[in-house]
């Protein structure tokens, strides 16, 4: 209440002003509100203006009028005049219809002239199309075939270009356009079709080979060419001078993929062609026979050393006979060349610069052998004259060799020991040497204890061992010795003994020691003990020995208890012998004498091709296996004959052949027949837990004790072999071609039976 009169107070103050001036206002109030109208003049203002503000603001016209508009005039019109104040218009203005309510009114409507809007009425007369709100001069233009902005222009700056796809492949004609809200019929958004006739070439296809441009990049089958060189000569490379030809489906006809070939006229020229020797490039690498071509030089002598002297010849074809070495100091002389074995002739064998041997006798500089060996050093070459050299020799561990010239250099040893002692030899040789008038215990004519030594034709004869234990008189081999002998001759040798000692071999003793040897021949050795004596010419213990050439004749093991093996004895050792002639040796005392072969304990032998005839046992009570004589040992007997030996004990065990228990032999085309003397304990014998087993072999007479006869099994007979001189078999002799069918004689047919068969028979 108190607001209202101030306002009317306010107002009646103000009506002594000048005359109110409040009419229809050109503002358009929009205010819908129901607002306290507090004007204290009595009038009723009747001003049409129309308030639409929706706020709820405070009319402070001072008149009190009643107001009919609902809005809060915001207009400060301060009217204090009393009367009705009726706000006459003065100005009126037109007013356009705006029937589709956008604000632009239709210039083409009629307009209205009033100081206030009619209702649906605008000042603006710029609408273009008053039926749609969404045309007007501030509408946005659409791509819609409308005028939108109402500038005159239909879809202005909003179409799209569209171009002819006439192949339906997806792309258009850039060249064939229309522009047009969306695509007319045909046309498509992309002009960058390259051939609008071929729907099987646009941009983004895949290419493919046929002559087209079927991805639209300007290049006809591009990733899909290839080229191609011509290959004239076939070897699969092509010729780079030439240009090539273009193709995507594949090399024309005498085409490759290659471009290297260095000759495309011969097809044996081509990169990566193993080069070969005929003045071409064969390999394409620009050198011709590279990798061929050397120097050769001729070997006249064929000693495998070229000339030293010759210039040679570059080439990749030597001639026969011409070598890339050009060693060869001396090249005609064979036995003259880098590294040969030093050679007594005066000459400087091994191409060395300097003569190798030392020739003696040479009284100023090596009055003894003994000097010349003190001054020898390892790999010198001793050269003695066909002479005879007193005095002892010991050449300790030197690798040298010592070799007669002109016939055997006999080494003298005056009866004062071993003739030649080497101990742990690493090379020594001896050739074309003698050793006699040695006496010792151990090795009398030569003792070698380890290293490694090789004999090639040395005699060792006349050498003695009296009144000791004596071991190999001729040859002492222990501590391991690697021993290689060829035509080595021990002859006349002799051991003896006065008290109980036991005499092991007038010829050679073997003491765990290896033999490897192809000639070993002995003759005429003695071995005579007054008590016991075990093996004459040939002994091992223990060792291993392959010997080939065998002989052993006219030696005798002699001692009044149980003297055997004048020929053999092994004695846990292993022993294989390949063609052997035992004959004419002789077993001489009692009792228990027997066996010109001996094998004894373990070890095993193994005898091929071995003759075993005219031995012989005598002055003694009872003999055992004149021919073999084994006691726990085991022996393989092939192709071999042990025939004609005799004893002249009254009674034997085994005439021929005598197995100890625990022994085991087996014979294969083997002969055991026409042995003599008393046999009232067969020929054979098996004695105990003793094995004897054959096949194809002979036994004649069929005498066998204390075992089963195998004749008449397993191939084997009792005949004559009907022998003629030499033991030799004649063509009518049962023993002929009587072998096992599964060995051959080396006339290709089935082996005979005994020393003459088998592949290693005569």
């Amino acid at each position: 209440m108190r607001l209202t009169l101030a306002l009317a107070l306010v107002l009646a103050a103000c009506k002594s002003g000048p005359a109110d001036t409040d009419n229809a206002e050109s503002d358009t109030d929009t205010d819908s509100d129901a607002d306290a109208d507090t004007d204290t003049d009595a009038d009723t203002d009747s001003d049409a203006d129309t308030d639409s503000d929706s706020d709820a603001d405070a009319d402070t016209d001072t008149d009190t009028d009643s107001d009919t508009d609902a809005d809060a005039d915001t207009d400060a019109d301060t009217d204090s005049d009393a009367d009705t104040d009726t706000d006459p218009c003065t100005t009126p203005v037109q007013w356009w219809p705006d029937v589709d309510a956008d604000g632009f009114g239709d210039p083409n409507g009629t307009p209205v002239e009033a100081c206030d809007a009619p209702s649906g009425h605008v000042q603006d007369a710029t609408d273009c199309d008053d039926d749609a709100a969404s045309v007007n001069p501030g509408a946005t233009e659409s791509c819609n075939g409308t005028d939108d902005d109402c500038d005159t222009l239909t879809d202005e700056d909003v179409q799209s270009t569209f171009y002819l796809d006439a192949d339906g492949d997806g792309h258009g004609d850039a060249a064939l356009t229309a522009e047009a809200c969306t695509a007319p019929s045909g046309h498509v958004a992309d002009g960058d079709d390259c051939d609008d006739a071929d729907a099987a070439r646009f941009p983004g296809n895949p290419e493919i080979c046929d002559a087209l441009d079927n991805d639209c990049d300007s290049a006809v089958d591009d990733g899909l060419l290839e080229d191609w060189w011509p290959d004239d000569d076939g070897d699969g490379y092509g010729d780079p001078s030439v240009a090539p030809v273009s193709t995507c489906d594949g090399p024309p006809s005498g085409h490759v993929a290659d471009a290297t070939d260095c000759d495309d006229t011969d097809a044996a020229n081509f990169p990566g062609n193993p080069e070969i020797c005929d003045g071409a490039d064969n390999d394409c690498d620009t050198v011709v026979d590279d990798g061929l071509l050397a120097t050769w030089y001729p070997d006249a002598d064929a000693d495998g050393f070229g000339d030293a002297i010759s210039v040679g010849e570059l080439t990749c074809a030597p001639a026969a006979g011409w070598l890339l070495d050009h060693t060869d100091c001396e090249d005609h002389d064979a036995f003259v060349y880098p590294g040969a074995p030093p050679r007594c002739d005066g000459l400087d064998t091994a191409c060395a610069g300097a003569v190798e041997e030392l020739e003696l006798p040479d009284p100023m500089l090596y009055p003894t052998v003994q000097d010349a060996v003190n001054a020898a050093v390892d790999g010198d070459l001793l050269c003695l004259q066909a002479d005879t050299y007193p005095g002892r020799v010991n050449t300790g561990a030197k690798a040298i060799t010592i070799e007669g010239v002109g016939g055997y250099a006999e080494l003298d040893g005056l009866f004062q020991g071993n003739v030649l002692r080497a101990d742990g030899a690493g090379g020594l040789v001896l050739r074309h040497v003698a050793l006699f008038n040695g006496v010792a215990t151990n090795g009398a004519g030569l003792r070698l204890a380890g290293g490694t030594i090789t004999l090639d034709d040395v005699w060792v004869r006349d050498n003695a061992c009296t009144n000791q234990a004596c071991k190999g008189t001729g040859i002492y081999m222990t501590s391991g010795a690697n021993v290689t002998m060829r035509n080595v001759l021990v002859e006349r040798n002799t051991a003896m003994t006065v008290g109980a000692e036991v005499l092991e071999g007038a010829g050679l003793y073997s003491y765990y020691s290896t033999l490897t040897a192809d000639g070993l021949d002995f003759y005429d050795n003695l071995a005579e003990g007054a008590a016991w004596m075990d093996g004459t010419a040939y002994v091992q213990i223990g060792g291993t020995a392959s010997v080939r050439d065998f002989v052993a004749a006219g030696n005798v093991a002699k001692a009044p208890n149980q003297p055997r093996g004048a020929a053999i004895r092994v004695y846990q050792g292993d022993l294989d012998l390949t063609g052997a002639l035992i004959t004419d040796n002789t077993i001489d005392g009692s009792p228990n004498a027997g066996g010109v072969i001996a094998l004894l304990s373990s070890g095993t032998t193994n005898l091929e091709n071995a003759l075993v005839v005219d031995n012989q046992v005598v002055n003694s009570t009872q003999s055992y296996g004149i021919g073999l004589y084994m006691f726990g040992h085991t022996a393989t007997v092939t192709n071999s004959t042990i025939a004609g030996n005799h004893t002249t004990a009254p009674s034997s065990y085994g005439l021929a052949v005598h197995l100890f228990p625990n022994s085991t032999a087996t014979f294969l085309n083997t002969d055991v027949s026409g042995n003599t003397g008393a046999a009232p304990n067969g020929h054979v014998r098996a004695q105990g837990t003793a094995v004897l087993t054959a096949s194809y072999s002979n036994f004649w007479p069929n005498a066998f004790d204390s075992m089963t006869s195998p004749v008449g099994s397993n191939g084997n007979v009792s005949v004559d072999p009907l022998y003629g001189a030499d033991w030799t078999l004649p063509a009518a002799s049962p023993l002929v071609d009587a072998g096992d069918p599964a060995v051959l004689d080396l006339d290709a047919t089935r082996s005979d039976i005994g020393h003459l068969g088998g592949p290693n028979g005569q």
